[in-house]
C-alpha cells in the first residue's frame, strides 16, 4: 500500500504536469496580448486629436477590435486549459478514497484484514496523498507563477541583449572631463548602431560663452551629434569633453513634463533647487506663460493639457530658474512662431544667458541672428561632414 500511495501520487502529478503546462503556455500568451492592447489603448490616447484630425478613427477602431478579440481569444484558451485541469483535480479529489478501498478489497474479503484495518489503511493511505500532492493542489497557482517569471525573463533577456550590444561596440566614443572652460571634440567620428558612418571624423572647440547653430538637411546626423554630446550615443570613436564645472540643460524638442502640480513641472528636475512663487511667476511671464501663474497649485497632466508652444515655453521657463552654464537645444523653438521664438531666444542676450554657451539645433534662416557661428552638417559618402562659419 505505500508503494501504492507514492505510485499514485507520482501518476497523479504526471498527469497534472501534462496538462498544467500548456495553461502556462496559454496564461503568457493571455499576458502578452493584454500588455498588447494596454499599449494600444495608451497609444491612441496620446494621438487621439491627431487621429481624429485625419479620420482615422475607422482605422484605429478596428486595429483596436482586431486586439481585443486576441485579448478574449487568449482568455477563452486560458478558460479551456483551466477546464481541463479542473477536470483532472477533481477526478483526482474523487478517486483518492476510492483508490486503497479498492487495493485493500481482495484481503478484506478474504477475511485476511479486518474492517477497522481497512480503515486505518484507508486514513494512513490519505494522509500520505495529501503530503505527495501538493504539487497538484496548487498547480493553477504554479501555472500562473511560472507565467509571470517566464514574461520578467524574457524582459530581462531583452535588457542583457541591449546591454550586450552596447557593451561589445568596437570602439566607442569617449567622454571626458576637460580642465579648461572649453567644450571641445576631438577626432570624433558617429556610427549608427550597426557600424555604418553618419558622420566623419571632425574636430571643433566651443568657447564658453560662444552661440553655435547646428543646421543640416534632415538625417544628417544633426540630433545625433547632440546625444554624443550628452553621452547617450556611444557608436563611434574620438573624444568628447566638457567642463569640470558646468552645468549643462538639454531642452529636446519634446520637453519632458512630468506629473504633478505646475510648479513641479516648471521646476523640474529640482536637484536643490529653491524657488518663491514670485520667482516661478515672472520665469512664466517672460516666456509669455504670465497667464497660467495663477494655476502654480493645480495638478494635471500637463503633458496632455498644454500646447506644444506651450511646452516648449516651460522648457525655457525651466533655464531661467536653473539658469545652466551650458545650453544645448535641439529644435527647442520649433513649434513656435517667429516672433514668439525671438522673443524667447532674446534672452540669451539678456544678462542672465549673456555669458552662457548656447548650441543650437535648428532650420529657419531667423536662428542666424541669435548665434555667432554656424556648423553645416552636410551628407557625404563615408559620413555627414562638418563645416565651421562665422555668421
Amino acid at each position: 500500500m505505500a508503494f501504492a500511495a507514492v505510485g499514485y501520487a507520482a501518476a497523479t502529478s504526471y498527469a497534472a504536469y501534462l496538462t498544467g503546462w500548456p495553461l502556462v503556455q496559454r496564461i503568457i500568451a493571455k499576458n502578452e496580448a493584454e500588455a498588447r492592447f494596454r499599449a494600444e489603448m495608451t497609444r491612441l490616447r496620446e494621438n487621439a486629436e491627431s487621429i481624429a484630425l485625419i479620420r482615422g478613427d475607422e482605422d484605429e477602431r478596428r486595429s483596436v477590435m482586431d486586439n481585443y478579440g486576441r485579448v478574449i481569444s487568449a482568455w477563452i484558451g486560458v478558460i479551456k486549459q483551466q477546464g481541463i485541469v479542473a477536470l483532472v483535480l477533481n477526478a483526482n479529489s474523487a478517486l483518492f478514497p476510492i483508490v486503497p478501498l479498492l487495493l485493500i478489497a481482495p484481503k478484506y474479503l478474504s477475511g485476511a484484514v479486518t474492517l477497522g484495518a481497512v480503515m486505518q489503511i484507508v486514513a494512513a493511505f490519505m494522509a500520505v496523498q495529501a503530503a505527495l500532492i501538493w504539487f497538484v493542489d496548487n498547480l493553477i497557482r504554479l501555472a500562473e507563477w511560472f507565467a509571470s517569471v517566464a514574461r520578467v525573463e524574457e524582459l530581462q533577456a531583452a535588457l542583457d541583449g541591449i546591454d550586450r550590444r552596447v557593451e561589445d561596440v568596437a570602439s566607442r566614443i569617449e567622454l571626458r572631463v576637460s580642465s579648461a572652460s572649453t567644450i571641445y571634440w576631438e577626432r570624433l567620428r558617429i556610427d549608427l548602431a550597426d557600424g555604418s558612418p553618419l558622420i566623419a571624423e571632425n574636430s571643433f572647440r566651443i568657447q564658453s560663452g560662444d552661440k553655435v547653430l547646428i543646421v543640416g538637411e534632415s538625417g544628417s546626423g544633426k540630433s545625433t551629434l547632440i546625444r554624443a554630446l550628452a553621452g547617450l550615443w556611444p557608436w563611434g570613436s574620438g573624444v568628447i569633453a566638457v567642463p569640470h564645472s558646468a552645468h549643462i540643460s538639454f531642452l529636446p524638442q519634446e520637453p519632458y513634463l512630468p506629473l504633478g502640480t505646475l510648479r513641479d513641472v516648471i521646476v523640474y528636475p529640482r536637484e536643490n533647487l529653491k524657488t518663491t512663487n514670485t520667482e516661478v511667476a515672472s520665469a512664466l511671464a517672460r516666456v509669455g506663460l504670465g497667464y497660467m501663474a495663477h494655476r502654480l497649485d493645480e495638478e494635471y497632466r500637463w503633458d496632455q493639457t498644454l500646447s506644444g508652444g506651450e511646452r516648449q515655453r516651460v522648457a525655457f521657463a525651466r533655464l531661467m530658474l536653473h539658469r545652466p552654464s551650458v545650453i544645448v537645444m535641439d529644435e527647442a523653438t520649433s513649434a513656435l512662431d517667429e516672433e514668439s521664438q525671438a522673443s524667447i531666444l532674446a534672452l540669451f542676450r539678456e544678462e542672465i544667458f549673456q555669458a552662457a554657451t548656447v548650441i543650437s539645433v535648428g532650420h529657419r534662416p531667423s536662428l542666424d541672428a541669435f548665434h555667432l557661428r554656424k556648423i553645416t552638417v552636410t551628407k557625404a559618402d563615408g559620413g555627414a561632414v562638418l563645416t565651421d562659419t562665422l555668421i
